[in-house]
């Protein structure tokens, strides 16, 4: 399966010493690195993708050939350190084979190692190139040729000289067009060759790429890059001198192999886009070199940042990223504008529609209402804030966005008033936006019944599928919408009329489509942007067999499924949808738009669960079948330790669209553990002392208090204020004094004149209190050793409690303890056990734990008193911590919950929390740490799971997978409701036997 290259925003990890696979280590480059000169403050720096066309070549070749690697990515601008042990001249590519500890240096020498080593690269290498003259690896490549021309116009350097010279011009020529004139038909003179290679075949080796289109594409990519940004002038368009290469690109770059090297979004398009990634490292360089050509490498920048969507960067859109839970709640009163949206799931973990395989997913929009105005919005340029509800799941706060718990809800910038109502929403827009007034301005067709009901044809579609049900309200409403009788008895009938109307509304949107290529014209329109989404449910309903309309989609509307592709593929929809849910020419099938619906239809007609299961299993058959490339596998596809993610499929049989799982297996374990580190600073786990105390009141202990609780942000800060306000203060009473400056001299002489005599002051100050003695600067006065002894006593008392506070900090002891977010209640050998694990991040021994697990229960006195009765729970104790540990209570007949079943125990009425404190002995501090955790038994409790293993054997070796940490699994059995428990638990003994590692 090949998945796309993901954006990351650091380097790699340190290889290990000796590579399981192919390892290959390629060059990064960011569209923005955030300077202040080539970047500006409209640019923060951003995410780091594949750049190094070097690099490209070899990754390209061994995409193309299906051979396994593991990626390790490098930032061209901020190397790392391990980069030099990995290649001495810190180059790349560098390559090492499997089982080896040497890397290999130098493009042309690791594909030749490739050819030879990799039975798949050799096939690959047998693919003859034309036999033409001047179509060899040297007489195409024109990349040295076009950087030289971009630095011809330079002051003399180095590099320039060298470039010059290399291709025969004198670099010392005083008549700079000449030098550029020459470089110029040299690389028309390459593109030329290319135009003559490409005449004969699609691809320079056949009718399928070879080794040497995997040698030099990216080299050419990056030549058509220079010469259209204006770095490197050609004097005419690239696709005007080089048409056929020009398409070659194109051609080439929409292979699965372009997009698991270089990402999505990053193809050649008809239009001619540039590339921000390339062209931002290229620029970096140039102007280290040359920083008089600043003004050509910024109009080159602006250029890539400019294309379809107005901006690279931005039209690569920032695409929706999938979400765990719902937003938090918005604020009374807006700031911008902000839209709720509404959300689906690929699965949710349901035992009836999703099975074991099928875990809860992440969430993404799916709503077709609340998509159109949120396509609206992003082709019309309207910024605005995002909040999302799962529909499946709503949260809280929904109700007073929507008394009808309804989406979507719109809120204008400055206001409290959420509208809803999809159509009341765009007029609205239309009237207060002058952005979205003039995308409102593009006319649709004037045929008949080219208008929003003529055309939205999403009502007849789910009527089409819920007719073979039962009877139901929603049956009786939909049907009687449009003319069927829902008490006729045949139900073919009503079936065939309800396809009769979805084919006559695909009709009406054919005879739109062959007019234009959107609905109003040559780019989307208001219309567009109303009844896309609805079209795409449409779509995805008849082609998952949901509502059948006899034939396929594309066979009965050709127009309008191509207009479905070309849409999905602008910028606007990956912004609303998120990567990787574009509609494919193959027919995909959108996983989190089925899955609602299939929710939606089993909540009214549970008979047409078989229909819908199919339906479901086509979508997460289809969504894998589309997006798989035979052997091949994307760059990084290993970037995980425990090799998940090396070429296995998982992802998608859970019906995740690829660039989804790819997040998940590249993002998903990492933020799990980045979870529990940030868990285990929290206030509640690892903290001495709670970080929320409110102060009654304020004596100079509470200040030594303050700092061993606090951060170390904290420490700094007041450490700054301490010595500030003083330095400050003397500096503003030494104004009038007279000062002798040691440096008055040179500082003269440097700088023409001697510093001020505010300057002079706090020169004074500060050194008197920060070194509590003079500098260069000292009184002449009586008063002035006056107060420059002050400033010393002061310094004296300041710097003494600084060092003393750090010191303290360093000494203080602090566990870096973690508990799970769930406490369960399971089954084990016919005996009820409570259970909430707890874990040690440093994975270091902690020695005579003490655990105790409480209950806090509501009490009523025979007076009449209310308080809260707290019991400790008798829990088995280790003898020593050190990675994780199962926390287990045997609810037998001596446990304060025996007489509570499990719902008793979910009921805030009989039990309110728990709360679980741990204290041991750290060798290391040599005093004991401690740490608890609070639990609420109506959300956090959860009944009939168990918790993961945690135990991964890896080479031999046992180790802990902290990302399984808050992993549950169902037990086989579920514990009835009964006080009384006599069932056997099947569930795992490995995972639930208590462990001390």
């Amino acid at each position: 399966m090949s998945r796309p290259a993901l954006p990351e925003m650091c380097n790699s990890e340190a290889p290990p010493t000796r590579s399981e696979e192919i390892e290959l280590l390629v060059g990064c480059g960011r569209a923005s690195y955030g300077d202040a000169v080539l970047d500006g403050p409209e640019f923060p720096r951003s995410a780091m993708l594949h750049e190094c066309c070097f690099s490209a070549s070899v990754a390209l070749l061994l995409s193309e050939a299906g051979e396994a690697y593991r990626c390790y990515r490098a930032d061209l601008v901020d190397k790392p350190e391990w980069h030099k042990k990995v290649n001495a001249k810190m180059e790349t590519p560098g390559l090492r084979l499997a089982q080896s500890q040497e890397w290999l240096d130098g493009t042309d020498n690791i594909i030749d190692t490739l050819v030879v080593k990799s039975a798949l690269v050799g096939s690959l290498a047998s693919a003859r190139p034309p036999t033409m003259a001047g179509a060899s690896k040297d007489g195409l490549d024109v990349l040295m040729a076009a950087f030289a021309l971009s630095l011809a116009p330079a002051k003399p350097n180095g590099m320039r000289s060298f470039l010059l010279q290399t291709h025969g011009v004198d670099p010392d020529e005083g008549d700079v067009s000449k030098g550029v004139a020459a470089l110029q038909g040299i690389v028309r003179e390459g593109l030329g060759r290319w135009e003559e290679a490409l005449s004969l075949s699609d691809y320079l080796c056949g009718d399928e790429p070879g080794l040497l289109d995997c040698r030099l594409v990216s080299k050419l990519w990056t030549v058509y890059n220079l010469t259209e940004s204006g770095l490197a002038k050609l004097g005419s368009p690239f696709a005007e001198i080089a048409p056929l290469t020009f398409a070659y690109l194109e051609r080439f770059s929409g292979r699965g192999s372009w997009e698991a090297v270089f990402g999505l979004g990053r193809e050649v398009t008809p239009g001619g886009n540039l590339d921000v990634y390339i062209l931002r490292t290229v620029c970096q360089k140039i102007y280290g070199l040359s920083p008089e050509l600043l003004p050509v490498i910024q109009e080159a920048l602006a250029r890539s940042r400019r294309g379809e969507d107005e901006d690279v960067v931005r039209a690569m859109s920032r695409p929706a990223l999938p979400e765990m839970c719902n937003s938090e709640a918005p604020p009374t009163r807006s700031e911008e504008i902000e839209l709720l949206v509404g959300c689906g799931r690929a699965s949710y973990g349901d035992a009836v529609l999703d099975g074991p395989e099928f875990p809860r997913s992440a969430m993404l929009p799916e709503c077709s209402f609340s998509a159109s105005v949120a396509l609206l919005l992003s082709e019309a340029g309207e910024a605005y804030r995002c909040y999302r509800a799962d529909l499946a799941d709503k949260p809280e706060w929904h109700k007073k966005v929507n008394a009808k718990m309804e989406t979507p809800g719109l809120r204008l910038a400055q206001s409290q008033e959420w509208l809803d109502g999809t159509d009341n929403i765009i007029d609205t827009l239309v009237v207060k936006s002058a952005l979205v007034g003039s995308l409102a301005s593009a006319r649709p067709p004037t045929m008949a019944g080219a208008s929003k009901d003529g055309l939205d044809v999403q009502m007849a579609a789910f009527a089409l599928l819920m007719a073979p049900a039962k009877p139901n309200g929603m049956r009786s409403f939909l049907l009687q919408k449009h003319g069927v009788d829902p008490d006729e008895g045949d139900v073919s009938k009503g079936v065939a009329a309800l396809q009769g109307i979805v084919r006559e509304g695909l009709g009406r949107w054919e005879e739109a489509l062959s007019l234009s290529d959107y609905l109003c014209g040559d780019e989307p329109g208001l219309l567009d942007c109303r009844l896309v989404s609805k079209l795409w449910t449409v779509y995805n309903l008849t082609e998952s067999g949901l509502a059948k309309l006899g034939s396929p989609f594309a066979e009965i509307a050709p127009l309008t499924f191509a207009y479905l592709e070309r849409f999905s593929g602008r910028g606007s929809w990956e912004a609303v949808f998120g990567l990787g849910r574009e509609v494919t020419p193959g027919g995909n099938l959108d996983v989190y738009i089925l899955r609602t619906v299939c929710q939606k239809i089993y909540g009214l007609s549970p008979e047409l669960l078989p229909v819908i299961q199919e339906a479901l299993a086509k979508a997460r058959e289809k969504s894998s079948r589309n997006h798989q490339n035979g052997a091949e596998l994307p760059c990084g596809s290993s970037v995980d330790d425990d090799g998940l993610a090396k070429g296995s499929n998982w992802e998608i049989a859970k019906g995740i669209p690829p660039i989804l799982s790819a997040l998940q297996s590249q993002r998903g374990k990492k933020e799990k553990v980045r979870g529990l580190i940030k868990r285990a600073g929290s206030i509640s786990t690892s903290r001495p002392a709670t970080t929320s105390s409110r102060l009654l009141r304020f004596t100079p202990s509470t200040l030594y208090f303050l700092i061993l609780e606090k951060s170390w942000w904290f420490c700094c800060l007041l450490a700054m204020i301490m010595y500030g306000l003083p330095i400050v203060v003397v500096a503003l009473i030494s104004i009038p004094l007279r000062f002798d400056n040691d440096t008055e001299e040179a500082e003269i002489f440097y700088n023409g004149d001697p510093p001020p005599q505010v300057i002079m002051a706090f020169r004074f100050a500060a050194a008197n209190v920060i070194s509590m003695g003079y500098g260069t600067v000292f009184p002449t006065s009586n008063v002035g050793y006056l107060i420059a002894t002050l400033s010393q006593l002061s310094g004296i008392l300041i710097n003494v409690f600084v060092f003393a506070a750090v010191l303290a900090k360093f000494q203080s002891p602090k566990a870096d303890v973690v508990f799970s977010d769930k406490i369960c209640l399971f089954t084990r050998d016919g005996v009820r056990h409570l259970c909430l694990r707890v874990g040690n991040l440093r994975c270091h021994t902690l020695y005579n734990p003490s655990l105790r697990l409480f209950v806090l229960k509501e009490q009523e006195t025979s007076e009449g008193e209310d308080f809260v009765k707290i019991v400790e729970l008798p829990v088995a104790l280790p003898g020593t911590i050190s990675g994780f540990y199962n926390i287990t209570h045997r609810i037998d007949e001596e446990s304060p919950l025996f007489s509570l079943s499990p719902e008793d125990m979910k009921n805030p009425d009989n039990v309110m929390a728990f709360q679980v404190i741990v204290t041991a002995l750290d060798p290391v501090y040599q005093a004991e740490v401690c740490a608890k955790c609070s639990y609420n038994s109506a959300s956090q409790l959860e009944l009939s799971k168990r918790f993961a293993d945690m135990m991964v054997l890896r080479d031999g070796r046992s180790t802990i997978d902290f990302a399984k940490f808050d992993e549950l699994q169902d037990v086989m059995r579920s514990p009835s409701s009964s006080s009384l428990y006599s069932q056997r638990s099947y569930s795992s003994r490995k995972a639930q036997t208590t462990l001390c590692l």
